[in-house]
């Protein structure tokens, strides 16, 4: 079921998927092969970051999530995801932590970007991660 999330995600990069909602590239992503999942953030198996192996195409939903980027000369870069929620499809994997996200309605963009995040600089929030499920065939 990844390889299709993520397949369906790398074709509308640039586009606007539905309203431009950051969970409806999730939604359409997941509708359009026939993944079972259930709203409205519930989006597959749940994994555990610190024991499962996260892949590209696990989707990934943030709870006002605040990050800490230390730069170079001793300054910070604060960052916040989700205000209060936010979702986005793990395209790679950089990384313990680290990603490249497909996501829209993100830095002013309604339509869908890619972005990188590194998790090991968060200091409040939280986030989930699920791997998309097949349907159930009847």
């Amino acid at each position: 079921m990844n390889d299709r999330v993520l397949a369906y995600v790398k074709g509308v990069i640039g586009k606007t998927i539905g309203s431009g909602e950051c969970w409806d590239l999730a939604q359409e992503a997941l509708d359009a092969n026939g993944a079972d999942w259930s709203r409205p953030v519930n989006y597959g198996m749940l994994l555990d970051p610190a024991r499962d192996r996260i892949a590209p195409g696990d989707i990934i939903q943030f709870k006002s999530v605040r990050l800490r980027t230390n730069l170079t000369g001793g300054g910070m870069m604060y960052r916040t995801i989700g205000a209060p929620d936010h979702t986005a499809i793990i395209m790679r994997v950089e990384g313990e932590k680290k990603y490249t996200l497909a996501h829209q309605n993100s830095d002013g963009k309604r339509y869908v970007i890619t972005s990188e995040v590194d998790l090991n600089g968060m200091i409040t929030g939280k986030y989930w991660i699920y791997r998309p499920m097949a349907g159930f065939v009847q």
